[in-house]
Order: C-alpha cells, then structure tokens, then sequence
C-alpha cells in the first residue's frame, strides 16, 4: 500500500485525487473531469496495466472520471511498472482532452 500511496503522491497530473484505504486492498481515485476511466480501461490493459473504473460503482451520475486500484498481490516492481504505464495513459488523456477544449 505504501509504494502505491508514494508513487500516487510523486504523479504530475493536475486534479488526480485519492483516498487512502484504511481497510481493504484498493486505493479509491479520481482523475480530471473529462477523463473516462471506461474508456481508457483498453489502452491501459494494452500498454500492461490494469484498474476498475469507478462508474460501475455509483448507484445514480456516476462519475466517469473515477477509478479502484488494488495494490494487493504484486510485487514493488509490479506496481512501480503499473503505476507508470497508468500515469502515461492519463497524462496522454489529460492532453487531449486540453487540446479537444482549445479547439470546441
């Protein structure tokens, strides 16, 4: 739990918010507005990584930008790997999605 909490507190990416577990194996985030973490899933799973995005979770206006990320069952260097991978996929979301707003 700790490295994921480390490596989520080292990420660059502006509106990326989280909640520490205080039991269980998931971290609980939230991504910019915009960012549609369903939609990502299969660039994510691609690239090695893998999460559960948030929407399935709410009962009414999900909240598309969300996500669960377990930090059980791997190793550091797993999780090291994971989180980068992540981090890239979001980033390239994020500019995107800047860049989609500039032009509309």
């Amino acid at each position: 739990m700790k490295v994921m909490q480390r490596l989520l507190d080292q990420t660059e990416l502006p509106g990326l918010s989280y909640t520490v577990p205080k039991g269980g194996m998931f971290f609980w985030v939230e991504l910019p507005e915009g960012i549609d973490t369903t939609l990502l899933l299969n660039t994510a799973v691609k690239k090695g990584a893998a999460y559960v995005p948030g929407a399935p979770f709410y009962v009414a206006d999900a909240k598309k930008n969300t996500m669960r990320l377990n930090f059980t069952h791997s190793t550091q260097d797993k999780i090291e790997k994971g989180m980068e991978i992540l981090v890239e996929v979001f980033q390239e979301a994020v500019s995107m999605e800047h860049e989609y707003q500039k032009t509309n």
